[in-house]
């Protein structure tokens, strides 16, 4: 069987539907990466508030997983195409991007809410 892959691309967190850590463990269950492309924004969610801070950081703990997985941030929107041409050169090359410092994880921090968009909405 070949490599198995969903890309995500997102400018704020889930705000619909199951949790995302639950939906990505089970694509990773069934063998499946998640590779993800944040875009920080200033823009209002659809709850009315600001993107959430440290967004990249949700991503890395709700979103990606799997073997392999990896995210390349989009620093804006003017960012998003050349953001988008290195996460697709890094995928049709199967070369993982350059070593980057890792995000503090949410184990250290405290727990990070993954349901956040979510229950923003409900509210």
């Amino acid at each position: 069987m070949g490599r198995r892959a969903i890309d995500i691309s997102a400018d704020g967190p889930n705000n619909d539907g199951i949790d995302p850590d639950l939906a990505r463990d089970l694509a990773v269950a069934m063998g499946i990466t998640i590779n993800g492309l944040p875009i920080i924004n200033n823009r209002l969610q659809i709850s009315g508030l600001k993107q959430m801070p440290n967004y990249d950081h949700y991503f890395q703990d709700c979103v990606i997983g799997g073997p392999g997985a990896f995210m390349v941030v989009a620093k804006n929107y003017d960012d998003f195409a050349t953001a988008i041409k290195r996460k697709l050169l890094f995928e049709i090359s199967q070369a993982p991007p350059p070593k980057q410092p890792l995000l503090v994880k949410a184990a250290i921090e405290g727990q990070r809410d993954c349901a956040k968009g979510i229950n923003d909405k409900r509210h």
